[in-house]
């Protein structure tokens, strides 16, 4: 297994990345849930605008699309959705996306799926968040975190790959007391293969009033968006299937601490 690293995170600046708490106009009924859809002004995370109209209703075989426009080719917009039900806890949480995410612009994010809390304990489960982070890295790169702590000074246990081109892929997270199991495989569902798998024993948040978010967005690694940040493209991503199974409050009779290593 990889190094995990581990990042600390020290937020000044007033706005909330991630916060649920915002303008909805918007719901969704996908995979038996209801979802709140993000309509909002340029807000973080990231630089552009947000709209419900980028999210496009179930299709026949009950897919969704997630979108970032721009209309103007001067202001992205993405979009983002969130469950209603809170406190989902422990438990197995899997979706299936399709697209070809190596051809991701520099600045867009496929945030996919994260459980999120804005709360203390902050929890943050990134499950299959992916992009060049402004050319941070030479290719696009999925990555497996975990945040814990409080927002203003929180902790990152993360672990990244380049992506691989296969379109259709399932990404898994497995959150137990004390563990935090990540895969990512080929294909749809987890018979295919196993091309990423992260284990976290260190610091694992309790669950709390977590709730499911799915997103897509921009994000540039300058205070200042310049021109290239601003004309990115429209691009779309298929989220075919979402599927939660409860867990169980029982400790895991093994578990091995991993050894991180501090990072800017």
């Amino acid at each position: 297994m990889k190094k995990i690293f581990f990042l600390i995170m020290l937020l000044i600046m007033g706005g909330v990345i991630g916060n649920v708490a915002r303008s909805e106009a918007a719901t969704i009924v996908w995979k038996g849930y209801t979802w709140n859809v993000r309509n909002d002004g340029v807000s973080s995370p990231g630089y552009g605008t947000w709209s419900s109209n980028n999210i496009l209703c179930p299709d026949p075989n009950g897919y969704l699309t997630f979108k970032v426009t721009n209309p103007t080719g001067k202001q992205p917009v993405g979009c983002e959705m969130y469950s209603q039900k809170a406190g989902w806890g422990y438990g197995t949480y899997t979706v299936v996306v399709e697209g070809d995410l190596t051809a991701l612009h520099k600045n867009i994010v496929f945030g996919g799926l994260f459980p999120f809390f804005y709360g203390t304990p902050y929890i943050e489960f990134d499950v299959c968040e992916t992009s060049k982070w402004d050319n941070d890295y030479p290719n696009v790169i999925i990555l497996h975190a975990m945040q814990f702590g409080t927002y203003y000074q929180r902790l990152k246990a993360m672990q990244t790959k380049d992506i691989p081109a296969d379109t259709v892929q399932t990404h898994r997270l497995i959150w137990q007391p004390g563990k935090a199991t990540f895969d990512s495989f080929i294909g749809e569902g987890t018979g295919g293969t196993n091309y990423f798998h992260t284990e976290i024993t260190q610091d694992v948040p309790v669950p709390g009033s977590e709730v499911v978010v799915f997103n897509m967005w921009t994000y540039c690694g300058t205070a200042v968006p310049d021109a290239t940040d601003l004309a990115a493209p429209e691009t779309s991503v298929i989220i075919r299937d979402f599927k939660f199974t409860p867990g169980t409050t029982t400790t895991p009779t093994t578990t091995t601490k991993t050894k991180g290593k501090r990072r800017r």
